[in-house]
């Protein structure tokens, strides 16, 4: 592969919370004076006291819808050859306010891929760390599937030990990995490609109806209009104006307004763009799961913030599981073969078995529990005493208790409001978990064995 046919994209998210150590980076890259880097000069605009501050106001004269775009040739000298050096494209986009995840991709789709028409093009998260392979893995399946629309690799968690926050997220990578995204592969679509690390042909997503669903939250010439200030909310889904038809204001507000349903599955818009490009319009693009790309990544350091980010995805992952249910059939107008069809259709079910269990799965857990409960306190064969069974009844009814316990607290008070509590349930929870994997533990249980000892 040329260097000179590859090129980089970094985009920062708001020059406010741009680090002086990446500013400095910058300097040596462009390789121009601290006068003449614009990006610092951005920063003294924004910041003219030279603080950093939050809580900063915006200077007037400074726009904070667009972004300072440098561009610069990345210097390698490969050690032993001094001779041989490469240059690879590079541009560095600091966005001059925080618009998040889709304000950068937009930058990246809507902005660099239309511009340059890449062959294939990847994310990556800031925190994740690919393997030295990964992106020729990603770049060989492309090569070698012209069918391929877009694939991820094998994320793994960095610095994780198997006791406290990053253990339980080594616990769900590892297992989805092995039994979710390896099913989904098999069938040629995966229900979600993750944007911390997913490659994608650009011939596959480059169309207009994709990219208008994708970044439907952020419409920026439709922008949605304000609500006015004597509006009182009656219900949650309610809008205001809805009874002030014939105003052509109104009007224009109820039908760019998105509903509580479609603000919640965009929570996991990456759903509903993966769905997309598997039912594009007379294409057969499926999309793959490849083992052999690893990379790592940064997860949740504390489990409050665990705990906030997973409502958000379950909440996000359930509502655009119900929008791709109930738009599943546009798939008839791909040129998918029967064979295909079947296959997504498998998918689309075990999808739905698999939302549907996890209404079930506080029960079962609650079963599993009590088996451990009694198999420890009560003997198998011999008639168990009073003492060891009001043990029993206490143990199982204060377990109970917690369940209903949770449920309400997660309905009355936000996580970093219940801190305490939420640890304490997570704590005794956790201990049964680990109780369960520990009763299984043996040279014939290899899933057992492999989740005790991966690091």
């Amino acid at each position: 592969i040329d260097p000179r046919e590859l090129a980089v994209v970094i985009i920062f998210d708001g020059v406010k919370a741009l680090d002086e150590s990446v500013v400095e980076w910058l300097d040596d890259m462009l390789e121009v004076s601290k006068q003449d880097n614009p990006v610092r000069t951005l920063i003294k605009k924004v910041f003219p006291n030279g603080t950093k501050d939050p809580n900063h106001v915006w200077p007037m004269d400074v726009p904070q819808d667009t972004s300072t775009v440098c561009q610069f040739k990345f210097k390698k000298t490969f050690v032993g050859d001094a001779n041989k050096t490469i240059y690879l494209n590079t541009f560095f986009v600091a966005k001059h306010a925080n618009g998040q995840k889709l304000s950068s991709h937009i930058w990246f789709f809507q902005g660099f891929c239309k511009f340059f028409a890449p062959k294939y093009c990847v994310l990556l998260d800031c925190g994740t760390i690919p393997h030295e392979d990964a992106f020729l893995n990603f770049y060989l399946a492309f090569e070698t599937d012209p069918q391929l629309g877009g694939c991820c690799g094998n994320m793994s968690v960095s610095n994780a030990t198997f006791f406290g926050v990053e253990g339980a997220q080594l616990f769900e990578y590892t297992f989805s990995h092995i039994v979710d995204k390896a099913l989904e592969g098999v069938t040629g679509f995966i229900h979600v490609l993750p944007g911390a690390f997913s490659a994608y042909r650009w011939e596959a997503i480059n169309d207009d109806e994709i990219f208008k669903n994708y970044f439907k939250t952020i419409q920026i010439k439709n922008p949605q209009p304000p609500i006015p200030k004597d509006f009182k909310v009656t219900r949650c889904c309610e809008y205001p104006f809805t009874k002030r038809k014939g105003d052509l204001k109104y009007e224009n507000y109820m039908k760019n307004a998105m509903t509580c349903q479609e603000k919640n599955m965009y929570l996991a818009e990456d759903r509903i763009f993966c769905l997309d490009i598997f039912t594009r319009r007379n294409c057969n693009y499926i999309l793959k799961y490849i083992p052999h790309s690893k990379a790592k990544t940064d997860v949740m350091p504390t489990f409050i913030s665990l705990l906030n980010q997973r409502r958000r995805w379950i909440n996000g992952a359930w509502f655009a599981f119900l929008y791709n249910w109930k738009n599943m059939n546009k798939v008839l107008r791909s040129s998918h073969n029967y064979l295909r069809l079947l296959l997504f259709y498998i998918s689309m079910f075990y999808a739905a078995f698999n939302t549907v269990l996890t209404y079930f799965l506080i029960s079962l857990y609650y079963v599993v529990a009590k088996i451990i409960l009694k198999e420890a306190i009560l003997p198998r064969n011999e008639e168990a005493e009073l003492e060891m069974i009001i043990i029993y009844d206490i143990l199982k009814s204060g377990l109970l208790l917690l369940y209903f316990a949770i449920f309400i607290y997660s309905l009355h008070f936000k996580a970093q409001n219940a801190q305490i509590f939420f640890k304490f349930a997570a704590t005794v929870l956790g201990t049964v978990s680990y109780t369960h994997l520990r009763a299984h533990e043996t040279g014939r249980n290899l899933v057992c064995r492999l989740l005790l000892e991966k690091k």
